[in-house]
């Protein structure tokens, strides 16, 4: 079943010289309730822009975002910025390179996060949050600030504050490129585990072939769009 889709989408910006570069050129996309999608391209190929056009926070030039929303089709770039924040909240999950954890919060506030802006009851979040932590081998590293976690173990915060809402879809944008490759291997696994434990679906935008291929659907984004 069809969850997103992007249809028709364009989007240029300035380059150091000031010139106007078109990053994406007509670019088609459709994902389905369950996809686990790798998008890999060189450095400077669009994949971050595309990730944030899909995930509401970038609006592309041209051409549109849809997603399934209470049982209908809705033009993600439509909706009031408060509703858009709300879908970006409940909706979408976000994991980025840089983990962008809050320094002054522990790890599990920091999970706890995107549930207590949604209002959800505190205790109740505290024990999915500790719940999820365990489950990536972090349950000793409740009352860790960042600054005393590694880098694994950061990325690993990340992932399960994405997770906090039972996102449809999250979107994960170079989430190992700065871990190194054995670090990398165990975020991948488990990602593999929470996708099959939640049936989260999630679009991964990576320049490694060995991370591209962990996908069952697998993508490369070139001169603009994908192929």
């Amino acid at each position: 079943m069809t969850i997103l889709r992007a249809e028709n989408i364009y989007k240029q910006y300035k380059n150091k010289s000031h010139e106007m570069t078109q990053v994406l050129k007509g670019l088609n996309f459709e994902v389905n309730k369950g996809d686990f999608i790798s998008i890999k391209g060189a450095s400077g190929s669009g994949k971050s822009t595309l990730l944030h056009i899909l995930g509401g926070l970038d609006k592309p030039d041209e051409g549109n975002v849809q997603f399934l929303f209470n049982s209908h089709f809705t033009q993600l770039y439509s909706l009031s910025d408060k509703v858009l924040s709300n879908v970006r909240n409940q909706t979408f999950g976000f994991v980025f390179q840089f983990h962008h954890l809050l320094p002054e919060f522990s790890a599990l506030e920091n999970t706890m996060m995107p549930a207590l802006i949604a209002a959800q009851d505190r205790k109740f979040v505290e024990n999915h949050a500790k719940e999820m932590l365990i489950k990536v081998g972090l349950e000793e590293k409740f009352n860790s600030k960042p600054s005393n976690l590694s880098g694994g173990e950061q990325q690993r915060v990340a992932i399960v504050r994405a997770l906090i809402n039972n996102p449809e879809i999250i979107f994960a944008d170079e989430p190992t490129g700065n871990l190194d490759s054995e670090n990398s291997i165990i975020f991948l696994d488990i990602i593999d585990k929470l996708i099959s434990e939640y049936k989260t679906t999630f679009v991964i935008a990576t320049h490694s072939d060995e991370i591209a291929s962990r996908a069952a659907k697998r993508y490369i984004l070139q001169n603009g769009i994908l192929n």
